[in-house]
């Protein structure tokens, strides 16, 4: 045991030493340059003068200076620096600020409320509804958390529940904010008589509250209009709403004009039409739009646009197959009709066949570059690890809309996550009930040589079983480029047991179209348990595989390995499976079979599973999720196996799990834990049941 952790120090020192040598050439030092305490103060005091008078334009300006040297304010004041940005239309700075106090203190509900307001203000629906439940869940008669949320529900239109916290909020006493979100509520429902009711109720205490209060008065007279009025004209009126909302840039609100519009007459042009129904799909109401563009071709199946428009929700809707045959449909008419040729591009390069998608790019480039052909070229490139085609297209993106120059700030921090260094050190357990355990502690760092992605591992590994006790540090550098071929070539070379074994490996794929083939060939140390480990058992693997996705929904994969083992065995080993997915979203969730053949030569008594005519058949579940900095995923399964093994024959039900869930902290720091666990014999190494615990940190430069 003495000889035992003397390894375990030298390996820790090792492991340190080597997380220390991947971090220096790539790290950096982040200098921020604040200013003093008492200069800050000073500052801040000038922005307060200007927020008494209501100029909050001016006072955040102040504000964004003081706010350098955070340290010298309390949290509320923060708190009150932050609100006041947002009210000056700084979002970013409100959020960064307000993000901050909750890094520091996770319990400032005041803080959280206000960043789901500011969230609130910005359009992003999704997030302050969770930053408000999130206030809730830490105090649940927060009044503040529950306006938010109920005038979150208004907002979306779901008026029967912002209704009810309203007027739970004013049982425990009166609040401006809640009565007049109840009015307002009442009012964008049709019930003029309880809005006008509860203005009747609204007691202003501030100047600006007496303005809101008018507002809402002309809303009503506004609203009562339509009375007099026919359902067309009515109708003409909330489209005009929605137009002039479109002006001002405001999507979701005119889009929920629109379909309030809609609702009231069918008196509107075909093109009338699909200019709602286009609105309605930019601001994220895809199935209302897809509904409306499908009614329109219903009626004008002629109508060139609005088919490509549909092809354009289909593809934001996942649905790539269904798109595409929207888009042949058009160019079987107007075969260089440019819209139909970029969504046909973009839609190629969804299904991940990025070389027919890159070749279309181009050659819309030939013809006329503009913006949002880069952009599809670019993406290809990016999402096909073709760094140098990334970096060559990026600097001919020029934006001339604000949403392309977001769009192309959100590519550039795409582009610079996917190809910047990286180290990630983590560690495993593993037991059986076989006795087996085996420790693994790890580190990969990772960088970009043009198009090659270069990764150096180190792993330790440390098991133990019932008559074994053994240990390794292996060394493997490898490489990998998938372009500009179309193709993958790949390689590494490794050193084990200590620099006594080298491990080598050669591999290489094409794309086909809707999917891709490969094969591998190595020579490697089998690590999975001590015993095996003590017996140096090595195995040259010659294996190729296909994965094939016939459409957007189902996915097909396939593989034949065989197995030349150091102690004269050898086996073959096929596998196979298939699975559709049935959702995309809020979570991806795909259901599917997978079977596996396995018959080795013999039975060797050297420490690895090796079986005679192993069959198993599993049927199996793939749940990814992401939603805000958490993401994860999620396999159950069940399954039967069957095999022969030292002339005994094992035939049973199996099942088990195999999970992860991970947290980003920042853009350049994330952690993940995993856990697996079953009665799977090929898990296992042959035990009957196993688990294993691991986690990770990942470090982007």
């Amino acid at each position: 045991m003495a000889g035992k952790n003397h390894t375990l120090t030298y390996c820790s020192v090792l492991f340190l030493a080597f997380l220390a040598f991947m971090i220096s050439p790539f790290g950096t030092s982040a200098i921020v340059f604040a200013l003093p305490i008492d200069e800050a103060i000073k500052i801040k005091e000038q922005g307060d003068r200007y927020a008494r008078e209501s100029n909050y334009v001016k006072a955040a300006e102040f504000y964004a200076k003081a706010l350098s040297t955070p340290d010298a304010f309390s949290n509320y004041d923060r708190l009150d620096m932050a609100k006041v940005l947002a009210w000056a239309g700084n979002f970013d700075l409100s959020q960064r600020e307000l993000k901050a106090l909750l890094d520091k203190d996770p319990g400032f509900i005041k803080a959280r409320v206000q960043l789901g307001r500011v969230l609130f203000w910005q359009e992003d629906m999704d997030e302050a509804l969770t930053q408000a439940d999130e206030a809730l869940r830490q105090k649940p008669t927060d009044r503040d958390a529950l306006i938010l949320k109920a005038d979150i529900f208004r907002v979306g239109r779901d008026f029967p529940k912002a209704i009810s916290i309203y007027e739970d909020v004013l049982r425990q006493g009166e609040d401006f904010q809640a009565r007049h979100g109840l009015a307002s509520a009442y009012l964008a429902s049709g019930n003029v008589a309880e809005a006008q009711r509860n203005i009747g109720l609204l007691a202003p205490t501030f100047p600006y509250q007496h303005q809101e209060i008018e507002n809402l008065k002309a809303a009503i007279d506004q609203a009562e209009k339509p009375r007099t009025l026919t359902q067309d004209e009515a109708a003409r009126q909330t489209l005009e709403k929605g137009n002039q909302l479109m002006e001002e840039g405001k999507h979701k609100a005119a889009a929920e004009q629109y379909m309030i519009a809609l609702s009231l007459s069918k008196a509107f042009s075909a093109e009338e039409q699909l200019q709602m129904a286009t609105v309605m799909s930019w601001a994220g109401s895809l199935e209302e739009a897809r509904k409306r563009l499908s009614a329109i071709l219903a009626e004008n199946p002629s109508l060139i646009r609005a088919r490509i428009q549909l092809a354009r929700v289909l593809l934001w809707s996942g649905e790539f197959d269904a798109a595409l045959e929207e888009i042949d449909k058009v160019l079987a008419v107007e075969s260089g009709n440019r819209d139909a040729l970029l969504v046909r591009a973009n839609g190629l390069r969804m299904k991940r066949n990025y070389r027919p998608a890159t070749d279309l790019y181009r050659e819309l480039i030939n013809k006329q570059p503009d913006y949002d052909v880069y952009e599809g070229l670019t993406y290809a490139y990016l999402l096909s690890n073709d760094r140098i085609g990334t970096d060559r297209t990026i600097p001919l993106l020029k934006p001339g809309y604000p949403y392309q120059e977001k769009s192309l700030a959100e590519l550039k921090d795409l582009r610079n996550i996917k190809f910047r260094p990286s180290v990630a050190p983590g560690f495993s357990y593993y037991h059986d009930t076989d006795d087996n355990d085996v420790w693994r502690y790890f580190a990969t760092g990772t960088v970009w040589f043009g198009n090659w992605q270069t990764s150096l591992d180190y792993v330790h590994i440390d098991a133990d079983s019932p008559d074994f006790h053994s240990s390794t540090d292996n060394v493997i550098l490898s490489t990998y480029s998938r372009m500009p071929f179309y193709g993958g070539l790949g390689g590494s070379i490794g050193l084990a047991d200590q620099g006594r074994t080298v491990s080598w490996s050669v591999r290489g794929d094409i794309d086909i179209p809707d999917g891709s083939i490969g094969g591998r060939v190595g020579y490697d140390a089998l690590t999975d348990t001590a015993e095996v480990m003590e017996n140096r058992i090595r195995a040259t693997n010659y294996s190729m595989y296909i994965h094939y996705r016939p459409t957007d929904r189902i996915s097909v994969w396939g593989n034949y390995s065989y197995r030349d083992y150091s102690d004269n065995n050898y086996a073959h080993d096929l596998m196979g499976s298939i699975s559709y997915l049935f959702l995309r979203r809020p979570v991806s969730i795909a259901v599917g079979y997978r079977a596996r053949y396995l018959d080795f030569d013999k039975q060797t008594l050297n420490g690895y599973f090796d079986p005679n005519n192993f069959l198993s058949h599993i049927l199996f579940a793939n749940i990814f999720f992401e939603r805000g900095r958490f993401y994860g995923y999620a396999e159950p399964y069940i399954g039967y196996q069957t095999y022969t093994r030292y002339e005994e024959g094992n035939n049973s039900a199996i099942g088990g799990f195999a999970g992860m869930m991970g947290y980003r902290f920042s853009r350049h720091f994330a952690a993940e834990a995993n856990f697996e666990a079953g009665d799977y014999a090929m898990s296992s190494s042959g035990a009957s049941r196993y688990y294993q615990v691991g986690s990770r940190l990942i470090i982007n430069f």
